[in-house]
């Protein structure tokens, strides 16, 4: 059960409606490489204030896990859609979760825009499957392998693509999980290990629902949620 605490104020600004429509694309540009919760919130933290007036209403909410946060906002777009709500999922040091929701589904062209970039700067968009490993840097020197040895990208079948079940057990398999991390692109977003052991970044976009959902997960604690992500 939530329990419901009002603001009225935000990072000093009175929220009010506002007269004509903000395009926050721009802003929101940063979060189109490796998306994270966290960014969401620090640009909506560093918006100007012409942007700001978009926001209309704030509400935090006391969940059984964390605490939930809304924005609403009027006459803002994005990737070239409307949309009206920020919500925040803040569960634990590890697990939270932004979903921003748009009134129609032209945002979902943006959708090969976003990308990951792995630890060795190799790119790969959403929207076309692929899955492969990559070397962790810190980790190149030292372990059981002969590391001066090991490729910096391992590239895998697309057929091989696992479910996160399947994914949080590779990131445990001895010593190939110490060298690399695992990531995988597909139609409708991605999932990327940053190699802290069963710690990955989400994202997804969902035409049905009408959002973008930016997350970041401990492995051992997925759920019907995250695994949504995979489809």
């Amino acid at each position: 059960m939530y329990v419901e605490k009002s603001r009225n104020w935000i990072f000093g600004l009175t929220l009010c409606a506002s007269a004509s429509a903000g395009d926050w694309t721009n802003h929101f540009s940063a979060i189109k490489e490796n998306c994270s919760p966290s960014e969401i919130w620090e640009l909506i933290d560093s918006a100007p204030k012409s942007l700001k007036k978009d926001i209309i209403s704030s509400k935090e909410s006391e969940a059984e896990r964390g605490t939930v946060t809304n924005y609403r906002f009027k006459n803002a777009t994005l990737f070239g859609s409307p949309f009206t709500r920020i919500e925040f999922r803040d569960e634990s040091a590890a697990d939270s979760i932004t979903t921003i929701y748009f009134s129609d589904t032209r945002f979902m062209q943006a959708l090969p825009q976003f990308y990951v970039k792995d630890q060795n700067g190799l790119i790969m968009h959403a929207g076309t499957e692929r899955f492969w490993a990559s070397l962790n840097p810190e980790k190149s020197h030292s372990g059981g392998l002969n590391a001066y040895s090991l490729a910096k990208h391992i590239e895998f079948p697309t057929e091989s693509i696992p479910d996160l079940g399947g994914y949080y057990q590779m990131l445990f398999y001895p010593v190939l999980s110490y060298h690399y991390s695992f990531h995988f692109t597909k139609k409708n977003g991605y999932l990327s290990n940053t190699g802290a052991a069963a710690y990955g970044y989400f994202m997804n976009f969902d035409e049905n629902q009408k959002i973008i959902r930016c997350q970041t997960r401990y492995f051992g604690a997925y759920d019907e949620e995250v695994n949504g992500t995979s489809d």
